[in-house]
């Protein structure tokens, strides 16, 4: 009878583990899911400034204003 209670026990004790384990892993997953959802999401967004920035001519501009200084 004890032998049996010991390995119900170490039984309900390694199905306690995975379900643990299996949850920290889920919460561990779903962080790393967020941080390289945050990463992607500042790269489009410093790549749309970019192109915010180029389509503006804000390059063309300054190469100008040097052009401008450079004539005189």
């Amino acid at each position: 009878m004890g032998q049996t209670t010991s390995a119900c026990c170490d039984y309900i004790s390694a199905l306690f583990l995975l379900v643990y384990s299996t949850s920290v892993l889920d919460d561990l997953a779903e962080c790393v899911s967020i941080l390289l959802n945050a990463a992607v999401s500042t790269i489009v967004l410093m790549t749309q400034n970019i192109n915010l920035v180029m389509n503006a001519g804000l390059f063309d501009n300054a190469r100008g204003m040097k052009r401008l200084f450079s004539r005189e």
